[in-house]
């Protein structure tokens, strides 16, 4: 599944480097860095999350790669549930209002969870598409911003879907 995702962060490149290059002659290309806490909402849970995101940008298409792991857990029908990591990659377009943006994401993840029960555990780990939109704003217009996201990962092998509310600290280089 690791071959996934990276077939889905370098599709991602690939599509977005004409993108760059076109974009590149009118403004600058730049690095940037998040970390933060994810509220994530499943049907029957809310688990908890540190998330670090490292990208590149132009002014309006950038790439982004994505790593969380669990930070809290939640019993669910005697069963302690947690989210071992996720990892995702991500095409965004962003709209560039004042000292911010705003975006809208598309890409490809995964999700480890780990279940623990009188001793037992077992691990599951489901993938799938994600879709998300969301804000940032850079202090007087510098280097240092907050950033507020909501991303829907549907997953291909059941039903369900997770819902990722996150607040992150961004930090452009």
């Amino acid at each position: 599944m690791k071959f996934a995702i990276a077939a889905a962060a370098f599709a991602a490149a690939a599509i977005a480097s004409p993108v760059f290059a076109a974009d590149a002659a009118s403004s600058n290309i730049g690095w940037y860095g998040n970390i933060g806490e994810n509220v994530n909402h499943f049907s029957d849970a809310d688990l908890t999350s540190a998330t670090v995101r490292l990208g590149g940008r132009s002014t309006y298409w950038g790439v982004e790669a994505e790593y969380a792991t669990g930070t809290s857990s939640k019993n669910i029908s005697g069963v302690s549930m947690k989210i071992n990591n996720q990892y995702a990659a991500y095409v965004v377009g962003y709209l560039p209002i004042n000292n911010g943006d705003l975006f809208a994401r598309l890409g490809y993840g995964r999700t480890a969870f780990k279940g623990s029960f009188g001793g037992l555990s077992a691990n599951d780990t489901e993938n799938g598409y994600a879709f998300g939109l969301g804000g940032q704003y850079f202090f007087k217009g510098g280097k240092n911003g907050v950033r507020g996201d909501f991303t829907a990962q549907h997953f291909d092998h059941q039903d369900g879907v997770e819902d990722v509310f996150s607040l992150a600290y961004v930090r452009k280089f």
